[in-house]
């Protein structure tokens, strides 16, 4: 019984490394430093194999962007979800199944906040809160497609 579980641990794990090891050409891991984007993991969709939350970058010009990978997605259509997020110094956090997403650019007054929980009838991560400096109060997310 112990082995089953370490060995599902151990599947688990792996395709959460896979999302990232799986982005289009567009997107890249690293920002204009060279550094990788903070991430989260949970099983968001509740079907037992971990989701992954993170920060993203394009390839091209390095802008950020904020992205979700669920399992059940993943291995249906093999897409990823994500939305433009233009702030800096980002942080994600997982409590009780919520994804929240801040940030905020140092002395500046520009910042986003963003709480993301799952919708069982939809199937999908839904925004329930989001505030920005720009006054908006939601933000559009897109699809893409991974790489096999």
């Amino acid at each position: 019984m112990f082995a089953f579980f370490l060995i599902s641990q151990l599947l688990n794990a792996q395709n959460t490394t896979n999302y990232l090891q799986r982005l289009p050409d567009n997107f890249g891991l690293l920002d204009v430093n060279g550094e990788e984007g903070p991430s989260a993991e949970g099983d968001f969709d509740k079907d037992g194999i971990t989701d992954l939350a993170a920060i993203i970058f394009s390839s091209e010009d390095k802008l950020p962007f904020f992205c979700y990978f669920l399992s059940s997605t993943v291995n249906k259509n093999q897409t990823f979800s994500y939305c433009d997020w233009t702030f800096m110094m980002h942080g994600i956090d997982v409590e009780n199944n919520v994804i929240s997403v801040e940030s905020g650019n140092g002395s500046m007054p520009i910042y986003g906040s963003m709480k993301l929980r799952y919708d069982s009838v939809k199937k999908d991560l839904l925004v329930y809160k989001y505030e920005d400096s720009t006054n908006r109060k939601n933000t559009t997310f897109k699809t893409a497609k991974l790489k096999n």
